[in-house]
Order: C-alpha cells, then structure tokens, then sequence
C-alpha cells in the first residue's frame, strides 16, 4: 500500500507486498472517509456517498466470500466481518438511499424499458455513464447484436438459467429443469 507518489529511484518500488488485510484495511478508510465527505445528492453521471457505499459493498462482498470459500485464515478480520460490512452499506444504500427499482407500471416491459429509454432514470441507476455523440463519449453495443451474429445472439443455457422467471421464482427449482427444451 503506497500513499505517496514515486520516482522511479523510489525504494518503495522494491518493498515486499503489504499483507492482504492490511490492504484492505486502508482501501476500507479510503472508502469511508468517501463515504462521509462526498455529497449526498445523487445524480447519475456523479460519484457521491451512495456510489462509494456502493463500491465498498462489492469489495466487501468479495472480499467476504473469497476468504470464506477460499478458507482464508488471515490474521485480522474473518470472512463475516467483510459480509457484514456489505451488508451494512447496501442496506443503507437501501434504506436511506434515493434509489428505488425501475417501474413503469408494467412489470412485464419494466425490464425492457429500463435498457432501452434514452433518458437516465435517477432513481434506478446509483452511477451511469452519459454516452453522447456530441460529447464523443461512444460505445459498441449495437454491434454485438448486428455484427457477424447477424443479430442472432448466442448465450449460454447456463445464462440462460441465472434468470428469475416472470413468476420470480428460479428455473432451476422445477423438476426436469436440465433437460428442458428452449
């Protein structure tokens, strides 16, 4: 962990790797002194407290269920103190934040909807990015569906099966869900 800036003749350069849970535990004040000094106004193309409460419950995620399912026996923290951490932050998140889910009043388009509208909708996206032609800030995306696939995208069963039904219950829990056709 480097909190200075180096020359190329710094002796840092060759210093031994820092421990992990001395990593995180920096990365984690970073991210909390974020989180306590950023606005708290939320607009999509902004990084604010949300987004950074956001960031620290994915890296906590992670780090949580790495240590857990990797059986990590680390000197410091254990695998639930980082998987209550990203807990805490998305339950703030949740229940102070300004975001709720998209919902147009039709649950069956919802979904749709959300991708394909033009306007960012606030109270959805924690941080977007603003692609606009007159900014030149661009992506590809429509290729992946005209490109050499001719439109005819292929995903995976696998893919396929990580999708809630309409029902909201998982393929996966009905009988004969391996062999079902598409």
């Amino acid at each position: 962990w480097i909190e200075t800036e180096l020359q190329s003749d710094s002796e840092q350069l060759y210093a031994p790797r820092d421990s992990r849970e001395y990593v995180m535990t920096k990365l984690l004040a970073d991210l909390d002194f974020a989180i306590e000094n950023l606005p708290v106004s939320s607009t999509p193309y902004r990084v604010n407290k949300w987004t950074a409460l956001a960031v620290k419950s994915n890296i906590c995620l992670f780090e949580g269920t790495f240590r857990k399912y990797h059986d990590l026996k680390i000197e410091g923290n254990d695998w639930k103190h980082y998987l209550t951490l990203s807990y805490k932050a998305a339950e703030d998140i949740m229940l102070n934040g300004p975001y709720s889910l998209h919902s147009t009043g039709n649950p069956s388009k919802d979904y749709m909807e959300l991708f394909i509208s033009e306007a960012t909708d606030n109270k959805e996206y924690i941080l977007a990015v603003n692609y606009d032609e007159g900014l030149g800030v661009l992506h590809n995306a429509t290729w992946y569906g005209t490109g050499a696939s001719s439109g005819r995208v292929g995903v995976t069963k696998k893919i396929v099966d990580s999708y809630l039904m309409k029902d909201g219950s998982r393929l996966t829990d009905k009988a004969g869900w391996e062999t079902m056709q598409f």
